[in-house]
């Protein structure tokens, strides 16, 4: 009778360990990702901006971008800043107006078209915008920032910029990423569905363990 209980409580605690690691396992896998860009110099510059200045951004996910990804990624972005050598947004000041991303089969940041505009202007304030595009998403490839002629606008309607400075955009390799910091590795890593299927395996056989226990109990 005794080791019948034993074998009861023992079964009972697998069962809530493979639980524990099913969730932690999937958590383990949807982990922080930071994307930065580095932009070529600019071609074209007004003062302060110089042709010795360029643009970079940072943001970040929750989780790598789905490979083969392509639309507004707006509503992944957990955290941005981007320098456009004299001024810098970040997500607590701005409106992402586009934040348009496409990836390649391997997650890879491939083209782009993001638009960042300034939305703590002041009423005598010319607001601050920064934008790039790649060219592969509907718009001409362009790194492009500056400050609106007119004061006070803090939406993303039209404006027209000035001082500002230009260059074509960077290609796509001047991307880069932190998916390997945060130990993804496509190659090696099990994907999301085959730990599911792993885990409800386990589940299935723990409880199958567990009446199969109480039977034995019940018998005895």
């Amino acid at each position: 009778m005794d080791r019948c209980h034993s074998s009861l409580a023992l079964s009972r605690l697998f069962c809530v360990i493979v639980v524990l690691l099913a969730t932690f396992s999937g958590k383990a896998l949807a982990q922080a990702v930071s994307y930065s860009y580095v932009g070529d110099t600019y071609t074209n510059a007004d003062p302060p901006y110089t042709t010795a200045d360029n643009l970079t951004g940072t943001f970040s996910t929750a989780a790598p971008i789905p490979p083969n990804f392509s639309g507004d990624a707006t509503a992944l972005v957990t955290s941005l800043s981007f320098d456009d050598s004299v001024a810098v947004r970040t997500l607590a000041d701005s409106t992402l107006c586009r934040f348009d991303i496409a990836t390649d089969a391997t997650g890879t940041i491939i083209d782009w078209a993001l638009l960042i505009r300034q939305s703590d202007t002041g009423p005598t304030e010319n607001q601050h915008s920064i934008e790039t595009y790649s060219g592969g998403l509907s718009i001409p490839d362009i790194d492009q920032a500056g400050f609106d002629f007119s004061t006070g606008n803090t939406d993303c309607s039209g404006i027209a910029l000035g001082p500002f400075a230009t260059t074509p955009a960077a290609a796509s390799d001047a991307w880069t990423d932190t998916r390997a910091d945060a130990g993804e590795n496509i190659a090696s890593i099990p994907t999301l569905s085959a730990w599911s299927l792993l885990a409800m395996s386990m589940i299935m056989l723990c409880i199958g363990g567990f009446f199969a226990n109480r039977r034995s109990s019940a018998s005895v």
